[in-house]
């Protein structure tokens, strides 16, 4: 009897290791299976979790050695890193509390001190297999098997009391955090330590209680899963529903909630603002309908969703609203719900976005492209009629917005939109397409003429401006109704240009021709990157005579395109082009450069040539697409030529964009040791105003400006004024040059003026700069 007792329990002593092993081997597995999940969250808090998993992983696994061996240096191994782990775990726990509370309460010093008596517990623990200076093992036999437990020494205290440290150090965070934190989230918190403490609590139990089976070992996997589920997975559901309630509490859209009676159960509290009405006591959800005019558009027995506008207590909203029936998981209905989606301010911008894709902001005429679609539809409506499609802008519009400010421009073109809504016939369309571009469609045989003068005459009446409103007008007559209405636009727009600056003619009406002009134009820049790299762009230069001597002192550079396929095409036909896309600016930088070549070659062959100063066109779009001052000082240095032999032309018009900038620039290139000269002077609208400011070391008068004055008018005011022009540049010590001299007689009158430097073809046309050299050569 007695030996089947102890056969029994025997038995009963290998299950409950069996199961221990079993349960230890489960818990390991499911501990990796979390250490791993939390190596795939890029969160950092879940990256220290998977760290104290991995090492709750190698501490439950260690035990097991122990479990299962009879070896003695084998059990001891095991122990060690059992202790190890555990050291390791509690110090990545401060980190992992660190990161989820946000807190730190250790000083840098202690936490340095920390570490080394963290390091030295390793290397302790480490050697103890060998030494036993920590511990050693001795075997218990309990029920025929045989344990291994351990006995402590005085240096195990440490290990013990670094430990706990760290523990303290994981309470003190988490007690501080649960005391800051909103209540939705103490729950949480105080999970996670209530567990920890647990686990620590029933692992001192096993230390100090010789118990031969340490089962707290899985309780620090069980922790550390524990805190991975806590602090990743779980959602209180308390924490969802408060958040709800302030979510739907908050929300700018009304909301109201209806129990199975289509009783008012909840309005949230924007519902409450918006309508004050609710506030005093239950509303059935007939009543709120009521109130709000909702009718006729809401369904009671399915769900509805419908725009509606309310207008109560002096405010007026647009609304989205949407009416809901709520089931519970059985399909039984428990109420419903009826929300305002406001839409005041969508609507408000979706107009606007209207607004811009139809109307121009400035003078809420048609844009271009309703224009066109408007004038399809005057087409369609009117089959049978012929029309005109009108385009125009305002010569020199630019001038206005600079001198007279942008608001004055704006004043001008808002002033255009008025009498034109004014005067046109109902029938006609007409828009603004774009700057001070206007266009317009009527009827062919109506009276366009006295239309135009109108419109122009009574805007200058109401504007009372000093300077006139000249408009370049141009004409298309519709033929064909399925062209592109913009493309007749640009075919109108055509037909401007061809009158820009011809003040005695107003319109021009569209001829084929002009097509073939915007052809030879598309070829003229498709050649012009081939021309450049083949140097079919030729350096002339109009030499500059003293009137008196009759000897060369300089000459301006000019250039000439010798097209090996369209011959000579006159400067007249490309310059405009290209100054007017930009493209004058890779011209201009090709002749620069070509000018410092000829004058480094002329200083290497000692020619006399080299002594006469050269001037180079610097026009205004060269300051748009170039880096003027970088760009000449570059080449100046790469040909080692002197600043001094170039004579940088700019014109008049050049300085009424950014005046100060402008003037900044020009003085730093009169610093490098460039010339400067003022071309076309005359030709502008503040010369005179302007001329004391600028720095310019040269005038050039444009014949032009004088000739106008001469041809009719030999008075002697006349002749006063030209003086008294003069005298003023003379007065404020700038040399002048008369350009544009074509006769003895002009020549003859700048001169007697004082002005005794000539150029023109009185004395020479533009030659190539070879003929130049030789005419200079046989001057000295």
């Amino acid at each position: 009897m007695d030996n089947d007792i102890l056969i029994f329990c025997e038995r009963e002593s290998i299950m409950a290791k069996n199961i221990l092993i079993f349960t230890y081997v489960v818990v390991a597995i499911i501990t990796a299976l979390f250490a791993f999940s939390a190596t795939k969250q890029k969160d950092k808090v879940a990256r220290t979790l998977s760290i104290v998993l991995s090492i709750a992983t190698i501490d439950c696994l260690s035990y097991l050695v122990t479990l299962v061996t009879n070896n003695y240096v084998v059990a001891s191994i095991a122990y060690s890193f059992v202790f190890i782990s555990t050291v390791c775990l509690t110090y990545y726990l401060i980190q992992y509390a660190k990161q989820f509370t946000n807190l730190d309460i250790i000083v840098p010093k202690f936490n340095l001190i920390l570490k080394v008596f963290i390091c030295f517990d390793i290397i302790m623990l480490s050697l103890n297999p060998f030494y036993e200076i920590m511990t050693s093992f001795f075997t218990v036999v309990y029920n025929g098997e045989v344990y291994f437990q351990f006995k402590p020494y005085l240096l195990f205290d440490i290990h013990l009391g670094v430990c706990y440290v760290c523990i303290l150090f994981f309470v003190c965070m988490f007690i501080r955090k649960i005391c800051q934190v909103a209540d939705i989230y103490k729950k949480k918190y105080l999970m996670i330590l209530i567990g920890v403490l647990l686990i620590v609590m029933i692992n001192a139990l096993f230390l100090f209680y010789d118990i031969i089976f340490d089962i707290s070992i899985i309780g620090f996997a069980i922790m550390g899963s524990l805190i991975y589920y806590l602090s990743f997975i779980y959602v209180p559901k308390s924490f969802t529903n408060q958040v709800n309630s302030i979510i739907i509490s908050n929300l700018d859209n009304p909301i109201f909630m209806f129990d199975a009676h289509n009783v008012c159960i909840y309005r949230n509290q924007k519902a409450l603002e918006l309508f004050p009405i609710f506030c005093d006591k239950q509303y059935l959800l007939s009543d709120v309908s009521n109130y709000l005019h909702l009718d006729s558009q809401l369904d009671v027995e399915q769900k509805s969703v419908f725009e509606h506008h309310i207008e109560k207590d002096g405010y007026s909203k647009d609304f989205i609203v949407t009416f809901s029936q709520l089931y519970d998981k059985k399909n039984k209905y428990i109420g419903s719900n009826l929300i305002f989606q406001d839409t005041t301010d969508k609507n408000t911008l979706l107009s606007k976005l209207h607004d811009l894709a139809y109307f121009d902001p400035l003078t809420s005429l048609y844009n271009h492209v309703h224009f066109c679609q408007k004038t399809v539809d005057l087409f369609k409506q009117y089959p049978d009629k012929k029309f005109l499609i009108i385009k125009f802008d305002i010569q020199k519009f630019k001038h206005i917005n600079e001198v007279l400010s942008e608001n004055v421009g704006n004043t001008v073109l808002c002033t255009i939109a008025e009498t034109m809504s004014a005067i046109l016939p109902e029938y006609c369309v007409y828009g603004k397409a774009e700057t001070d571009h206007f266009v317009i469609c009527l009827f062919e045989d109506d009276d366009i003429s006295t239309y135009l003068t109108r419109i122009f005459q009574d805007s200058q009446n109401k504007l009372n401006l000093t300077i006139s409103i000249v408009p370049s007008i141009g004409i298309y007559r519709v033929d064909d109704m399925s062209i592109p209405i913009s493309q007749m636009c640009d075919w109108a727009n055509l037909a401007s240009h061809t009158i820009k600056g011809n003040y005695m003619k107003q319109y021009a009406y569209y001829e084929k021709n002009l097509s073939q002009q915007v052809v030879n134009e598309q070829e003229m820049i498709r050649d012009l990157e081939m021309s450049l790299e083949n140097g079919w762009f030729e350096v002339y230069v109009q030499p500059q005579y003293h009137h008196q001597k009759k000897t060369i002192i300089g000459g301006e550079v000019l250039t000439r395109w010798v097209h090996p396929y369209k011959g000579l095409i006159p400067p007249n036909d490309f310059i405009p082009l290209f100054e007017m896309n930009g493209l004058i600016a890779k011209l201009d930088k090709h002749i620069w450069e070509k000018t410092c070549q000829y004058i480094r070659s002329w200083l290497d062959q000692g020619l006399d040539v080299a002594k006469l100063p050269l001037s180079v066109n610097i026009s205004r779009a060269d300051f748009y697409y170039l880096n003027v001052e970088e760009t000449l000082l570059r080449l100046t240095q790469k040909y080692n030529i002197p600043t001094k032999m170039l004579a940088l032309e700019i014109t008049e018009s050049s300085y009424t964009d950014n005046l100060s900038e402008m003037i900044d620039m020009v003085e730093r290139l009169q610093k490098h040791g460039f010339v400067i000269e003022m071309d076309d002077f005359g030709s502008g609208y503040s010369s005179l105003a302007v001329l004391k400011d600028l720095p310019v070391d040269i005038i050039k008068l444009d014949m032009n400006f004088l000739v106008s004055r001469l041809r009719d008018e030999k008075t002697s005011d006349t002749l006063q004024m030209l003086q008294a022009v003069i005298q003023m540049i003379q007065f404020v010590d700038i040399p002048i040059i008369v350009e544009g001299v074509e006769t003895q007689q002009q020549a003859d009158f700048v001169s007697s003026l004082g002005c005794h430097v000539i150029q023109g073809y009185y004395y020479s046309k533009p030659i190539h700069i070879n003929s130049y050299v030789e005419i200079v050569q046989k001057q000295y």
